[in-house]
């Protein structure tokens, strides 16, 4: 998927473009953005542990405990918000 997304992106650039220039604001975005997505997963964990009573390890044994414990329990939290986000957020992972 990704492959398919970065190929579409190049035939789309003119054919003098500087293609370190590209990769660079690419990686810079993308690394910003799960900078940005870590902090917000571990604020919000830290949220959970603080109001349960519970230390952080205890919420989450491993990678997919996060999906599928963690976030409907997000969503729940979020109220009538969470059940327009959610879907989004796995269908968006999906295009």
């Amino acid at each position: 998927m990704g492959q398919a997304i970065a190929i579409t992106y190049a035939s789309y650039l003119p054919k003098n473009s500087r293609l370190t220039d590209n990769v660079l604001i690419v990686v810079a975005s993308n690394s910003l953005f799960e900078i940005c997505t870590a902090f917000g997963v571990f604020s919000i964990l830290g949220y959970m542990s603080h109001t349960a009573g519970t230390p952080m390890v205890e919420l989450v044994a491993e990678g997919t405990g996060l999906i599928f414990i963690v976030f409907p329990m997000i969503f729940n939290i979020m109220g009538p918000i969470g059940r327009i986000v959610a879907p989004l957020l796995f269908l968006f992972h999906y295009c």
